[in-house]
């Protein structure tokens, strides 16, 4: 939902109403306003323009009070103390938001059930059940809340303005028809149930209307446990306006043929799941996907070849499982539109393809924990966008030089350890192209001289050149990091590497 527009009171008779201001005056009061953040909330000026206040610019009602969204603050607002119910003088706000409120309530007040004009509520945490009286708030359009309990959503049955609708952690483990009931909700947009305990969805005929979700854009079931055979019988029968699926953490068993019929989506995350089996052929139709993370299950078998044909795809994560193959294979036909590709911890093996340098759109790039071998191709040096190279724990070799890495000046974080690599970078033509943050080549050779290029580099945070073969003495220079970012260093010294005094 937008905010009313800002009133601009200069030039203006624009004030706001007394009963109103009193109120807001009231509600002060019971409030203890840590950093002074509504010192301008004075009894003799108008309210219409203390912090946090939106009125309208033609009734003068207060239409909306807006605490965290502040832009001329450095920080959000610290209260403590209670939310008063004078708020219920400001009979036209239509938008009440109360994020960062620590407020320690154990029970929802009721009295926000019957603000008959709220089109916006939002960051009401509270210990308690969710009362029934949220039902009156037939105008609500976007509705968050958090930290509570449920035994039933049938106060959701009269809100038919609603399109955005956040009950992440509330406890819904009692509501058995908690699918029929959001059912309910017609013009329901978003959906978002992460961690809520939810029971397992039953499907029958008895509840025809389980799939009439045809406005359903976005939805998030994740860090909940439901079977797999419940959830792709209901999303993706969803209509073809789904395009944002969250099921991480949430299911067990095997892929099943669901996403033939869903090419709409463009974003799905099965993070950290319990799926087993082969990615199935039936994601070759999702065409619109720009986001697909499977990361951190039990897939198995080789990486498609069909999903270089998905042109849209931006990040691609499959990190965390036991896939195999020759890594060239899968890389062959992959799309120029990929900005993330994270396949560590699998079984890959293979050589890193010779024209890697073709993804030129890639800001991370982690092959890390595979069994590749073979070099780093020079190509990688067009990888002009990349932020972040992963290549540790693999079988490479070969050595690694400016040539590789020149053109890399946006590299922050550079991962080569525990491969046979060995690091020539030259000081001269080297340094001033490349800073990095976090380097790491613990295990490679370096040596045996002191890599001299590490001394115009004024970025470090993580420095680990364990085993490096480096048998030199320690410059005296090199202490002078300690007054840069550094925060880590490891070095593996040697009987003949001595520190000067």
């Amino acid at each position: 939902m937008m905010l009313p527009a800002l009133a601009t009171f200069e030039g203006t008779k624009i004030k706001c109403i007394d009963r109103e201001r009193q109120a807001l005056l009231k509600f002060k009061e019971d409030l203890v306003d840590v950093d002074g953040f509504l010192s301008s909330w004075e009894s003799h000026q108008n309210c219409c323009k203390w912090r946090g206040i939106r009125c309208d610019n033609e009734t003068n009602h207060v239409t909306a009070l807006d605490f965290p969204r502040l832009a001329d603050s450095a920080r959000w607002p610290r209260f403590n103390g209670k939310i008063s119910s004078s708020l219920l003088e400001l009979q036209r706000l239509n938008y009440l938001d109360l994020s960062y409120f620590p407020i320690n309530a154990t029970k929802f007040p009721e009295f926000i059930g019957h603000m008959s004009s709220l089109k916006y509520l939002s960051g009401v945490e509270f210990e308690g059940a969710i009362p029934q009286q949220l039902g009156n708030l037939s105008k609500l359009q976007h509705l968050d809340l958090g930290g509570s309990y449920s035994t039933n959503l049938d106060w959701l049955y009269t809100l038919h303005s609603l399109e955005y609708l956040d009950l992440s952690t509330v406890n819904l483990s009692q509501v058995t028809n908690w699918l029929p009931a959001l059912a309910k909700v017609p013009s329901l947009r978003e959906l978002h149930l992460r961690d809520c305990d939810l029971p397992e969805i039953t499907l029958s005929s008895s509840h025809p209307t389980m799939m009439n979700f045809s406005s359903l854009s976005v939805l998030d079931l994740s860090e909940n446990s439901l079977s797999p055979h419940s959830i792709y019988s209901w999303v993706f029968n969803l209509s073809g306006s789904i395009s944002y699926v969250d099921l991480s953490e949430t299911l067990q068993g095997s892929i099943l043929d669901a996403f033939r019929n869903i090419s709409s989506l463009s974003y799905l995350d099965m993070s950290y799941n319990q799926i087993e089996g082969s990615i199935p052929d039936a994601f070759r139709n999702m065409a619109s996907l720009s986001y697909l993370d499977m990361s951190y299950n039990k897939l198995e078998g080789g990486i498609p070849r069909f999903l270089g044909n998905l042109s849209l795809l931006e990040t691609l994560s499959l990190a965390g499982n036991e896939l195999y193959g020759d890594l060239p294979e899968v890389m062959k036909n992959l799309f120029q539109q990929l900005e993330h590709l994270d396949i560590s911890g699998n079984r890959l093996n293979g050589s890193i393809p010779k024209d890697i340098g073709n993804l030129f759109n890639l800001n991370v790039l982690d092959l890390s924990n595979n069994q590749l071998t073979g070099t780093l191709p020079e190509s990688i040096r067009r990888l002009s966008k990349l932020e972040s190279l992963y290549l540790g724990s693999n079988h490479l070799e070969g050595i690694i030089s400016e040539v590789h890495l020149f053109n890399l000046s946006m590299l922050r974080e550079l991962d080569l350890s525990f491969n046979s690599f060995q690091v020539k970078f030259s000081s001269a033509c080297f340094c001033s192209s490349f800073s990095t943050a976090i380097y790491t080549t613990s295990h490679c050779k370096q040596g045996p001289q002191f890599p001299e290029w590490i001394r115009n580099q004024h970025n470090f945070s993580d420095i680990d050149m364990s085993r490096a073969e480096i048998s030199d003495t320690i410059p005296a220079w090199f202490w002078d990091l300690s007054s840069t970012k550094l925060e880590t260093l490891k070095l593996f010294i040697q009987p003949n590497i001595w520190c000067p005094a």
